[in-house]
């Protein structure tokens, strides 16, 4: 009996011992237990932003929205930068409720999977931490327990990079965390929370902490936008400057709830993008990259260089039409550098650069490179300019293709009857920039001596245009010619039929064989005035004539924007 007893006693004792080692192995020796789940993050708005700044005016102060923009001609293209700034959203507590739960709308969610790291300390009477007593890593969606003792006053720290990747144990001899400027577009930004905790003194209670990070970096999102120029983005390199004025990396205190050790970040070189999805604009028409950075209390001048950016346009095959094929376009590289500012931590930078077709100027007036089309089947992109010169052979339908797209009877849409100050020009991407010609504008362009004109015929003789010089031919040349085009497509009637257009380029035969031209016809803000094209309009007529004529039968007709 006596030897039974003695082994019991052992069995326990050795049952004990094990499961406390286990219990040392996983979490700390507590006879109860924290629970925390992430409730969100701080939430940004957009202010209201002020008037535009002008181009002299270079530098802003963090107290005021930030709202700066400038034009920027690149050869025969035009970069528009913007840039403004976003703020935190008011919140009615920064720190963590303890055993509550938030009010709907006071945090936004995070990412399901992201990883956290808890660190608790033991506190003295102030509530000051003094001993590391835990940690462990958590995952956002799942609850995480942590050991600790009943009756107890702990400090809790939390903190997060904003991805689902694992995070490195903390440190307690060294309590900061390496915080480094990049880019964040899959998560890289510094999120922070802290608060206290007395555990119950009942064994049976519950411990609950529910936290809401604070972004504790400042964000800049870099988007490239190529709507302007009716594109998708292939790909693009933007390199950030590394310099005094630059993005920031830095070390953050654990305990004093601050950065310290405050460098310039390296040079970074950002070659991933994420596509902004939104029903009104097209598959990578728009894309960005967000990065972070310490916030250093001094104003910053971002310099930025765009390099290899491809994009991707429709052009119409002439030679097999009706085939429209993709043709990759690379654009110049391009430095930017923006206003100063002073970046607040919390909030988020936008820089925007989109890209936009510039206009040929024309004996005082700014004209469109194309003709304007319209695609119905795209929502935010459904006026555009064509890339390349309207030529169709007269094969597989032909001109019939662009019937219902490309010629307009005095509506906001090609099918649309007249209506007052209908001006599509005016829907054009970015909304505001263009507008339908006057009769002034078209008479300028008629008497242009600067800017002289030619007929040409398209290749095979299929049709003609006329053609007037671009004397500003600086910089790289990123359309099929740097010269204006105006192509004789006839007109479309009432009966949506498509007159005055044979796919025939006419001659100047006398006698035999004459051969009579296409002719063109433009609408101006007039619903009954058109700028007409005519080539050997008659046996006796083998000339180019163009005018302005008043037609009331409300054709339709080509457009040709111009600038505001």
């Amino acid at each position: 009996m006596e030897k039974r007893i003695l082994f019991l006693i052992i069995f326990c004792l050795s049952s004990f011992l094990s499961c406390k080692k286990d219990s040392k192995l996983s979490q700390p020796v507590g006879n109860s237990k924290i629970t925390f789940t992430v409730f969100g993050l701080q939430p940004n708005k957009i202010v209201n932003i002020g008037p535009k700044l002008s181009r002299d005016k270079q530098h802003m102060h963090s107290s005021q929205p930030i709202a700066y923009t400038r034009i920027i001609p690149v050869g025969d293209l035009e970069y528009e930068v913007i840039l403004q700034a976003e703020t935190e959203q008011p919140v009615l507590e920064k720190r963590a409720s303890i055993g509550k739960a938030r009010k709907k709308g006071e945090a936004k969610p995070m990412q399901q999977g992201f990883k956290y790291n808890i660190v608790l300390y033991e506190t003295d009477q102030d509530g000051k931490a003094t001993t590391f007593f835990a940690q462990a890593m958590g995952e956002i969606g799942k609850p995480l327990e942590i050991g600790a003792f009943r009756n107890k006053r702990y400090k809790w720290f939390a903190y997060s990079f904003n991805n689902n990747t694992d995070l490195p144990a903390f440190n307690a001899s060294d309590p900061q965390i390496a915080v480094q400027a990049t880019n964040s577009t899959t998560g890289n930004d510094f999120l922070y929370a802290t608060g206290y905790i007395q555990t119950a003194p009942d064994l049976q209670a519950e411990n609950n902490i529910a936290i809401t990070f604070e972004r504790k970096t400042a964000n800049v999102r870099l988007s490239l936008n190529t709507r302007g120029i009716f594109s998708a983005i292939k790909g693009a390199s933007l390199a950030i400057a590394s310099d005094d004025a630059g993005l920031s990396d830095g070390a953050f205190s654990l305990l004093e709830d601050k950065f310290v050790n405050i460098t310039p970040a390296p040079l970074i070189n950002n070659q991933e993008w994420r596509s902004q999805v939104a029903d009104t604009i097209p598959n990578d028409w728009v894309k960005y990259a967000d990065f972070a950075t310490v916030t250093p209390n001094r104003p910053i001048k971002l310099k930025v260089s765009l390099r290899d950016l491809v994009i991707i346009s429709q052009q119409i095959d002439g030679s097999t039409p009706y085939q429209i094929f993709e043709i990759e376009r690379l654009m110049p590289n391009t430095a930017f550098e923006l206003p100063e500012f002073v970046p607040e931590t919390g909030k988020q930078y936008r820089l925007d650069i989109r890209l936009r077709e510039s206009p040929i100027l024309i004996n005082q007036v700014q004209w469109a490179r194309a003709n304007l089309f319209y695609m119905a089947t795209s929502k935010g992109n459904a006026y555009r300019f064509r890339y390349d010169n309207t030529y169709f052979r007269n094969q597989a339908g032909g001109i019939q293709h662009i019937k219902n797209s490309d010629y307009w009877h005095g509506g906001l849409k090609p099918g649309d009857p007249p209506f007052t100050n209908a001006d599509p020009c005016q829907e054009v991407y970015p909304k505001g920039l263009w507008r339908l010609p006057g009769y002034m504008d078209y008479l300028l362009l008629i008497a242009s001596a600067d800017n002289p004109n030619e007929r040409v015929n398209q290749p095979g003789n299929d049709g003609w245009f006329v053609k007037w010089s671009n004397t500003d031919v600086s910089g790289s040349h990123h359309y099929p010619t740097p010269d204006l085009l105006f192509t004789a497509l006839g007109y479309r009637d009432s009966n949506q039929v498509i007159q005055g257009f044979n796919y025939e380029a006419g001659n100047t035969n006398i006698g035999l064989n004459v051969k009579y031209g296409d002719e063109g016809y433009y609408r101006t803000n007039d619903p009954t005035m058109y700028f007409t094209m005519k080539y050997r309009s008659s046996i006796i007529d083998p000339f180019l004539l163009i005018a302005l004529n008043e037609f009331t039968d409300g054709r339709g007709a080509s457009i040709r924007c111009v600038r505001k």
